[in-house]
């Protein structure tokens, strides 16, 4: 079974709730929480991670600070746009998701959404693990370049419910003299994620 970081097997799986069982109530850790959400909704018992969902409405949440250090530098490989695929995933599974808007180009609205928008389409998401493919030719056009990133996603929602999506994301960054630093930067210009399941 999946769980972003980690991947537990049926075995692991009952010593990790024999593990957490007890640790619920004191437990602050966000991305802990999830795990043990998952967990104990995978072994139906409803009632701890119901107890689990309930911390985790109460854990703190980091501030919004500066996007992922990997799209504040202008990289200029199809390896850097790759970083922020991961960058971006990585925001949103440990709940910073103004981070993860500023991922998108035009600091978000490339995203199609508005923050608190973004923010609500994760409001049942446990996890989400992302299996990058091989980037493809980093392309010139009126001053930009552009990479294609496909990608492969397994989401887990608070009930446990899996989903797997598949697509690919196009990457902007501008090269016109006068650019700014984030414009340099590689963003998430546009997506094409499908669900596969």
């Amino acid at each position: 079974m999946a769980l972003g970081w980690i991947q537990i097997g049926a075995g692991n799986l009952a010593a990790a709730a024999d593990a957490w069982r007890p640790a619920v109530d004191g437990t602050t850790d966000p991305r802990t929480l999830q795990r043990m959400i998952t967990v104990f909704r995978a072994r139906g018992e409803d009632r701890v991670a119901a107890r689990a969902e309930a911390a985790a409405a109460k854990a703190p949440r980091p501030s919004p600070g500066p996007a992922p250090s990997a799209t504040v530098t202008a990289g200029e490989s199809a390896a850097d746009a790759v970083s922020v695929i991961r960058a971006y995933y990585q925001a949103i599974n440990e709940r910073r998701y103004h981070d993860a808007y500023r991922c998108w180009a035009s600091e978000g609205a490339s995203s199609g959404k508005t923050l608190e928008s973004f923010q609500a389409g994760f409001e049942r998401t446990v996890s989400v693990e992302v299996t990058v493919g091989e980037p493809g030719r980093v392309d010139g056009a009126a001053g930009s370049r552009y990479v294609e990133i496909p990608v492969r996603l397994t989401a887990v929602e608070t009930g446990g419910m899996r989903h797997e999506f598949a697509g690919s994301y196009t990457l902007r960054r501008s090269v016109v003299d006068g650019a700014t630093p984030d414009q340099r930067a590689w963003r998430i210009y546009s997506a094409r994620i499908r669900a596969t399941r």
